[in-house]
């Protein structure tokens, strides 16, 4: 959203659409029909504590379809299209699904890639999706907008659809390439950030997050962690309304490949 927001004071807010589906996770067989995000998209918004409001489900749902809707118009009546895009799994899979609605748009489309890095003179700035890059930082990634030909949006929309066939429980960049994997894949990142005494949860995503740059949110990395408190590889020390407080240890027994 902030990303949205940022975007707009380069392009007219009337022009810009905002895709937050979280496509590197969970199902989705039905694109471009919503139905199969729902459980995703309510988990999102739910966070740890599980709360739900359903006038905010509701109006991003109906922001979504929106979205969806106008970038087929697009694709349609020449529009031209620029899209925003990073290497963090879910912004790359946002990406593959936008240039499959326009694989045979005959207007221009373009991207924007985040860079690995910007260059700050004796430093370098390093951002892993383009919700954290900050307002000043968006025009300077003007001059990278490369033109997406049709040869490329239909090799793009093929990758697509393979990932969509397989429909795993992941999407995951690995060696610059979007690949299925299973629910446990980043849980080694997590478990190397796991202290030997007892932890917060807020601390063991905070530095699995600082320390890996995948791009994942969040969220993601606590529903794992709740999943290792099912299986016994955690235990609760001291339990918390907010989950991200909870206190947890390592279980003297539990099954890490699970």
């Amino acid at each position: 959203v902030k990303a949205a927001m940022t975007i707009a004071k380069i392009s007219p807010a009337e022009q810009l659409e905002s895709l937050w589906l979280e496509l590197d996770i969970g199902d989705i067989r039905t694109l471009p029909e919503l139905s199969c995000r729902e459980s995703v998209m309510r988990s999102v918004l739910a966070g740890p504590e599980g709360f739900e409001d359903e006038a905010c489900f509701n109006t991003l749902w109906q922001t979504h379809h929106n979205a969806i809707n106008r970038i087929v118009e697009a694709s349609h009546c020449d529009e031209p299209v620029r899209i925003w895009w990073s290497d963090a799994p879910a912004e790359a899979c946002g990406f593959c699904f936008a240039v499959s609605l326009l694989e045979n748009a005959s207007s221009r489309v373009t991207g924007v890639k985040l860079p690995s890095y910007f260059d700050e003179g004796e430093n370098i700035c390093v951002h892993d999706s383009l919700s954290s890059v900050p307002p000043d930082l968006f025009s300077r990634m003007l001059p990278l907008e490369q033109e997406i030909c049709p040869a490329l949006r239909r090799a793009v929309s093929y990758r697509w659809r393979k990932l969509v066939s397989e429909n795993a429980p992941l999407r995951a960049m690995v060696n610059g390439r979007l690949i299925s994997v299973p629910a446990n894949f980043y849980d080694h990142a997590l478990r190397t950030q796991f202290p030997d005494n007892e932890f917060v949860v807020a601390y063991a995503i905070g530095k699995t997050m600082g320390e890996t740059q995948l791009g994942v949110r969040d969220w993601w990395y606590a529903r794992r962690i709740r999943a290792m408190i099912k299986t016994g590889e955690l235990t609760i020390v001291k339990s918390n309304p907010d989950f991200y407080r909870t206190l947890v240890r390592k279980s003297t027994m539990g099954n890490p490949e699970r």
